[in-house]
This record gives C-alpha cells, structure tokens and sequence, in this order.
C-alpha cells in the first residue's frame, strides 16, 4: 500500500504542478483562442495517406490539420490539457528555459501514456538522472528531415536514435503511435504520441 500511495502521490503532483502553471500564465495566453478553437475544430486523426513529414513539418503542408499556437514550446505544452503530466516533468527536470530558447521537434507523450507506465518504470522514471534523460530521449534538436525519415531513425538529444516507421498507414516512433495532427509553436513541433519512449538501457 505504501508504493501504492507512493505512486497516486507522484501522478497528483502532476496535475497540481499543472494547475499552478496554468494559474501563472500570462493573460495574453489565457485570452487567446486561436489554438484552442482550432483544436475544437479539428477532425479525429485518420492517417491515412498522411505522409510522415506531415507531422514534423506541419508548415510544409498546409492542406492537413494541424494546431497552430503563438507561444514558444512552452506555452503551447501548457494550453493542452492533455499533456499536464509532461508539463510538469519538464519544470521538474529544469528544462524549461532549454525549450523556451532553442529550437526542437517534441515527442510528446500524453497523461495517458505516464499514466500507462508500470510500477517499475514509474520508479525509475521519478529519479532526477533518469528523468533528464528520459525527457531527452523525446527531444529532437532543430527539424526532422526527409533524409531522417528515408533512414528510418531520428537522434535525439539523449544520443540514442528513435525509430521512425509506419504501420498500417499510422506513423510509429518506436512502438509508440502518433495521436494527433502536431502543434506548430514558435520555435518547434510537438507531436503528440500515446507511449512515454524508454531509451536503451533504461
């Protein structure tokens, strides 16, 4: 019961971290609705036919869905209320100020996929070095490439290669499947997927 306790402890601080996060943001975020009625609008995601580099490149192609935000990386993770979880691992991982200023393709994972995570994983997952490195592993520097795609794996901050394939029309990074057309904020992507990643040796 006490690892149990341990556990629904941890996954609260998400959403209470979230919560205050989303409490602090700046007015201008809060009163804008491009983003949000975009995402209202938008279709649930049917791959099929999508190109890969639709979802990494979404300016590229603007005849498919896609979420647009004005804010950096950042900003935009905080306005979608399915990837509180994420938010606050990254605040907690000292991260954030990196996705504020650099430029990045985010792999993100949604609470449902941190939720998914077994016990053990959990675990290790929480330990600060872990954490980073993890985090990492879904952290792409500057635009995935069409030569990327054609090789079949991306390299990812944390020095391990991702795998980028797809399956019966659905893009796959690793065994994790893409949930969502991506969001474009100000200085990258986020592409939202259904499994936290764990990087070789995890």
């Amino acid at each position: 019961m006490d690892h149990l306790a341990k556990k629904f402890s941890l996954r609260n601080r998400w959403l209470k971290k979230t919560l205050a996060i989303a409490r602090s943001a700046p007015a201008e975020l809060i009163a804008s609705t491009t983003g949000i009625s975009i995402l209202i609008g938008l279709p649930v995601l049917s791959q099929s036919n999508y190109p890969p580099m639709v979802f990494f490149q979404p300016l590229a192609y603007p005849n498919y869905p896609q979420r647009n935000q004005q804010g950096d990386l950042v900003a935009s993770l905080a306005s979608n209320t399915d990837l509180e979880n994420l938010v606050a691992e990254i605040e907690a991982a000292g991260l954030t100020e990196e996705l504020k200023q650099g430029k990045f393709t985010l792999l993100a994972p949604n609470d449902k996929a941190f939720n998914a995570l077994s016990d053990e994983a959990f675990d290790k997952f929480s330990q600060p070095e872990k954490r980073i490195k993890v985090l990492q592993y879904h952290l792409i520097s500057g635009e995935v490439t069409q030569e990327d795609i054609d090789r079949g794996e991306i390299t990812t901050l944390a020095g391990e290669a991702i795998a980028i394939s797809q399956e019966n029309n659905i893009l796959k990074l690793n065994d994790a499947q893409v949930t969502s057309p991506s969001t474009v904020a100000s200085n990258g992507v986020i592409i939202e997927i259904d499994k936290v990643l764990l990087p070789p040796g995890f």
